[in-house]
């Protein structure tokens, strides 16, 4: 594959942590972050040394802490970010115009145009929330984050996305994650988490007005 640098920002570090593999062994250089501020950190430093990056891949929903990002009153999670980086004006709040000002200032516009088309929400419930608002998901893709089914895995579909993204085929093929995850006990840990995960989609949809019913 052609020499890549990649963002990955995810606050459960197993939930990517297969996929990372996957890069390493592909030769492409990685980021790991697992919250906004220290992603900012990096998409400042690339954006000042000319070097941004390919692509920003990020959960959607964050579990906060006390210490967690906050602006004017709000947490600020991962499709908050993906917003901002998108530039998805119509959909700005004022915690968003706050971000921006207070994280990006002037150089805003220059930093937002170098990841068009280059975002990719890697979640659970960005899938579900994208039918409710697809206005808000505008220039963002979505991959469904999903505990492992029987000879399933979630990174795959997010792979031959990227793939395509890029215009070239991983040097490593995509049945090595399933092989990682396997040797790590990473999928039969998603398995068993399967009800916790479908819970915290079942509460992240009612704190939205939604209701799960329709989904779960």
């Amino acid at each position: 594959m052609l020499e890549k640098k990649v963002l990955v920002i995810d606050d459960e570090p197993d939930n990517v942590e297969a996929l990372l593999d996957h890069f390493a062994k592909s030769n492409i250089s990685y980021n790991f972050v697992s919250n906004i501020e220290d992603a900012v950190e990096l998409l400042l430093d690339a954006h000042e040394h000319n070097t941004s990056y390919d692509l920003v891949i990020l959960d959607n929903h964050f579990h906060f802490g006390k210490d967690d990002l906050i602006e004017n009153g709000c947490v600020f999670d991962g499709i908050d970010l993906a917003v901002v980086l998108a530039g998805n004006e119509s959909n700005f709040t004022q915690a968003h115009i706050d971000f921006i000002n207070n994280y990006f200032g002037q150089i805003y516009n220059s930093l937002r145009s170098s990841y068009q088309g280059k975002i990719v929400l890697f979640s659970g419930s960005a899938a579900i929330m994208r039918e409710n608002n697809p206005e808000l998901f505008s220039g963002l893709e979505v991959v469904q984050k999903h505990p492992d089914k029987e000879g399933e895995f979630c990174e795959k579909e997010l792979v031959y996305l990227i793939s395509e993204m890029f215009g070239c085929l991983f040097d490593t093929p995509v049945s090595s994650i399933k092989k990682y995850k396997d040797n790590n006990n990473l999928a039969d840990g998603l398995k068993n988490e399967e009800v916790l995960h479908e819970e915290a989609i079942r509460q992240f949809l009612e704190q939205a007005g939604v209701d799960p019913t329709q989904y779960l």
